[in-house]
């Protein structure tokens, strides 16, 4: 009798760790699914923000390839009044008060800030990853630490002296207008500085057309990728 209660007992010891084992590894099942869910909401979270973001700097780019654009306009009339020789008229004072300048880029890094204290690795698609880091690293970084420094640099070095020298500036009306359109018109320098400022804003212009379509692409694969995860 004792030997059978044993062994009843052993039975029933045995399957209450058992129950406690299932019951332990259901936890860790349910905790990991729900980890899941955490890092995949994380994720989703993470992607539209970072989308948001690019679909301002969209909107940028397209403001820098509209404004100078118009500002390159400006430049091509009074190059073409010099090398024709036509007469002065007013309406050239506002192409003379857009002579120093130009669209500058100003991008939100906020997102991707987030993204890196967070890790790059939150987003698992590593396609979309890579794209995400090259726009950021490399493609933005272009328009702001190479073209719009050497936007700066020309304006501060060769175009202000100059107009601070030969033009008056109309505070009120952001006009400007040549001391003596006569010489003016003779000054090498002046024709040397138009042809400058066209090349500069052409290759504003461009790198900002690279990239109004790198962002097109890289926001439609962000969107595939965002509705991909949201509909399982």
């Amino acid at each position: 009798m004792e030997q059978n209660k044993t062994g009843k007992y052993l039975k029933y010891a045995i399957g209450e760790i058992v129950l406690v084992v299932i019951g332990i590894l259901i936890a860790l099942q349910i905790n990991n699914w729900n980890e899941e869910r955490k890092f995949k909401s994380r994720e989703i979270t993470m992607l539209i923000q970072i989308k948001a973001s690019l679909e301002e700097s969209l909107r940028e780019a397209n403001q820098m390839i509209k404004s100078n654009g118009d500002y390159k306009d400006s430049y091509i009339i009074l190059l073409n009044h010099i090398n024709q020789n036509l007469p002065y008229d007013k309406s050239l004072d506002t192409h003379f008060g857009l002579l120093d300048n130009w669209a500058s880029p100003f991008f939100n890094y906020s997102a991707y800030e987030t993204l890196k204290n967070l890790g790059a690795d939150i987003i698992t698609n590593d396609s979309l990853k890579n794209k995400i880091i090259r726009m950021y690293d490399r493609d933005l970084v272009y328009l702001v630490s190479d073209y719009d420094k050497s936007e700066w640099n020309y304006s501060i070095s060769v175009v202000q002296p100059f107009c601070s020298k030969h033009l008056e500036s109309d505070i009120e009306s952001r006009n400007a207008f040549p001391n003596n359109y006569t010489e003016l018109k003779k000054n090498t320098e002046f024709k040397n500085i138009l042809t400058g400022l066209i090349a500069m804003r052409s290759g504003g212009i461009k790198a900002s057309k690279e990239l109004k379509e790198s962002l097109e692409d890289l926001i439609k694969d962000m969107s595939k990728e965002i509705k991909r995860k949201t509909s399982k």
